[in-house]
């Protein structure tokens, strides 16, 4: 088998709640490769559902890793987020050109 790759992403605000991890799990089952993306989940609860779970708290339960989920991207959903990716990649350039001529046309002035 060979090794699960793990990439993680923060959000640009740095806050531990909002990252995203994708796992590639090449040759995981019998249907081939897998890739996962997980994301971490901050649900609103109820009043009575947040007491049980501060009860739960005090009594010493918690998730290790806070509380995730995960979506089993398709094979043939590979190639939209590439293209998908790759067009953010290429907006940012675009924009961090527009950002230096601004900078340079007001060292100008």
């Amino acid at each position: 088998m060979k090794k699960v790759e793990f990439k993680c992403f923060e959000c640009s605000c740095s806050s531990p709640d909002h990252m995203i991890r994708f796992v590639y799990m090449p040759e995981d089952n019998c249907d081939g490769e897998d890739l996962y993306m997980d994301v971490q989940i901050n649900p609103t609860y109820s009043f009575f559902k947040r007491i049980w779970l501060a009860i739960k708290y005090v009594l010493g339960y918690t998730k290790k890793y806070g509380h995730w989920d995960c979506v089993l991207i398709k094979p043939e959903d590979y190639e939209d987020l590439i293209l998908m990716f790759k067009r953010a990649q290429f907006d940012h350039k675009q924009h961090q050109k527009k950002v230096e001529v601004k900078k340079v046309n007001t060292k100008d002035k």
